[in-house]
C-alpha cells in the first residue's frame, strides 16, 4: 500500500477477510495480525494500532483496524 496521510478527520480502514476456522473444507490460521504506527522519517515503530474487530463471522475470519495516520499492517496466516 502506498504511503499517504488522510486529510482532516479522515481515517484509514483496513479490513482483512480470511477463511474462518468454522469452515471445515477450507480454513486458515492467523499467525500474526498487527498494525504499527511508525515515523516515516526514521522508519522506527512508535506504537501499535488497536484492532477494532477480530473474530469469526460465519465462514470468514475478519480483522479490522481504523487509524488516522499512515500505519504499517502485517498479517501472516497459513491455510490448512
Amino acid at each position: 500500500m502506498p504511503s499517504f496521510r488522510p486529510a482532516g478527520q479522515s481515517q484509514i480502514t483496513v479490513r482483512i477477510d480470511l477463511p474462518s476456522s468454522n469452515n471445515l473444507a477450507f480454513n486458515a490460521d492467523v499467525i500474526e495480525a498487527a498494525g504499527y504506527e511508525f515515523d516515516p522519517a526514521t522508519g522506527a515503530v512508535t506504537g501499535e494500532v488497536q484492532k477494532i474487530i477480530e473474530g469469526d463471522y460465519g465462514l470468514r475470519k475478519i480483522i479490522v483496524w481504523n487509524w488516522q495516520v499512515d500505519p504499517f499492517f502485517r498479517v501472516h496466516y497459513r491455510y490448512r
